[in-house]
Parts: structure tokens; C-alpha cells; sequence
């Protein structure tokens, strides 16, 4: 037996030899005949070649599935199909489907074709003003689950990382998106933007970052900044409910016609 170990040489050999067996029989050539089979074996269950005979089996798995899920309680169906979507998700089984998918419409150019044509003006009317009617109905819960996704700190990190992306794979579509954004920005300036001082452009800028903002929130954004200093005391914050401050910001509100709430003086 050897030093250290608890299996004496003939368990170790025993070991060995399976070991080798299990490497040749999961080995890639292997894998794929076994592989064949199994397709072949499916396809002789599903009627061989006869394609009448594979569409009534597949009819009669149908009726089958159907008279299966009738039976079941709507807490069994949901959980049902919650499991089917979770296994369905799965980027190994999405990935088997789409090249299914894809190997199918090769072997089968007619199906391909039936698709195409079944997409066609009306079909994409009639598929639009459902959707517009399921949208009427359930409007609010659909904005709000797409708020809350869009929200989530993993849906923000991919957006990004796609816009990246896009930017860096098509430069002419970064420059247009820019030009486009100071055009948005110069139009939201006053015609005179330059001709203010710099404390007036610093915080008309921080108005126009927002629809609604403020003389509280502005006043912690300014202190944030540390860029333009509060003329009226030690910080923005201590003196934004001051009147001089007050007017003085409202001057600005009134040129970015960025007008502040009537609730904000009191």
C-alpha cells in the first residue's frame, strides 16, 4: 500500500482503470455518437420520416399536454409555468432553441417563407392595435413594472455598457448624438447666456439640469459644487430662505424660466 494513502495497489489500479474507461466513454466522439442516437431515437418516436405521422404524433402529445393542464389547480398551473419559463430562460436552453430554430428553417425553406408572409401590413396592424388595447387596460402596471426594471442597479450597469458599445462600434452615431445634445442644450439657453456673469450661468445651469428643482435642493447642489460662492453668507444652504437670496434666485429662475413652486417661499 502506499505511504499515505488507504487504498491498497489493487483498489488503486481498480481506480485507474476506471477512470480510463469513463475518460473514453465521455470523451467528445463519444458524447456525439451518443448524441446521435438520442436524435435518432426521437425521431423514430416521433413516425421516422413520414411527416403525416409525426405531425399526429405531435398532435396527440398536444391534446395529451392540454388534458394534463386542465386538471390542475390554478396555484399547480402557475407554478407549472413559472418552472417551464425559468428552465426556458436559461442561456444554455435559449441557445438550443435559437439554433433549432435555425437549423429547421434551413431544412424546411417553405416554413421560412409561410413565416415572412404571415407578417405582413394587416397581420402587423391587427398585432398593434392589440397590443394598444392590452396597453389602455393595464397601462399603469405596465409603466410601473418597466419604471422598476429600468430602476434596478444591474438593468442601469447594462444600458450603459450597451450604449458604450454602440458608441464605440459606430463613431458616426456618437458624434450625430452629440451635436444632437448641444443643440438640445444651446436651445435651452437664454439668448444672452453669455452675456451674464459667471455666477448666473453656474447656477442657471444646475435650473436647467432638471424640469423642477428646488431653492433647498439647489442650495445643496451649489454647496456640493463648491464653484460659485454664496455672496449672502458662509454657504447657499444657510442662506436660501434669506430675501435677498431669494430674490436674487428667483431673478435667475425668471431669465432660465425655471419658475420655483409658490410653496417654496413659505
Amino acid at each position: 500500500m502506499r505511504k499515505g494513502s488507504h487504498h491498497s495497489k489493487a483498489a488503486l489500479a481498480r481506480i485507474r482503470k476506471g477512470c480510463k474507461q469513463r475518460e473514453k466513454h465521455y470523451s467528445p466522439e463519444a458524447r456525439a455518437a451518443q448524441n446521435a442516437a438520442l436524435a435518432a431515437g426521437r425521431q423514430e418516436r416521433w413516425g421516422g420520416e413520414d411527416p403525416a405521422k409525426v405531425q399526429q404524433n405531435k398532435d396527440e402529445l398536444s391534446e395529451k399536454l392540454k388534458l394534463a393542464r386542465s386538471k390542475l389547480t390554478p396555484e399547480e398551473l402557475e407554478k407549472w409555468c413559472a418552472h417551464i419559463k425559468a428552465a426556458k430562460s436559461k442561456p444554455a436552453a435559449r441557445a438550443k432553441t435559437s439554433a433549432d430554430r435555425k437549423a429547421y428553417m434551413a431544412q424546411h425553406p417553405e416554413v421560412y417563407e409561410k413565416l415572412i408572409a404571415s407578417q405582413g401590413p394587416d397581420v402587423n396592424k391587427r398585432k398593434s392595435e392589440k397590443m394598444k388595447a392590452h396597453w389602455k387596460v393595464n397601462k399603469d402596471a405596465h409603466s410601473a413594472a418597466i419604471r422598476k426594471g429600468a430602476n434596478k442597479p444591474q438593468a442601469k450597469k447594462h444600458k450603459s455598457a450597451a450604449s458604450k458599445r454602440a458608441m464605440a462600434n459606430n463613431p458616426a452615431l456618437a458624434n450625430r448624438l452629440g451635436e444632437r445634445n448641444k443643440q438640445l442644450w444651446a436651445s435651452r439657453r437664454p439668448a444672452d447666456w453669455m452675456e451674464k456673469p459667471t455666477d448666473w450661468r453656474i447656477i442657471g445651469s444646475e435650473l436647467l439640469s432638471k424640469e423642477h428643482m428646488s431653492n433647498k435642493e439647489l442650495a445643496a447642489r451649489l454647496d456640493a459644487s463648491r464653484i460659485a460662492k454664496c455672496p449672502y453668507g458662509d454657504t447657499w444652504q444657510a442662506s436660501v430662505r434669506e430675501r435677498s437670496c431669494e430674490k436674487f434666485i428667483n431673478q435667475i429662475r425668471g431669465w432660465v424660466k425655471r419658475p420655483g413652486r409658490v410653496a417654496e417661499s413659505k
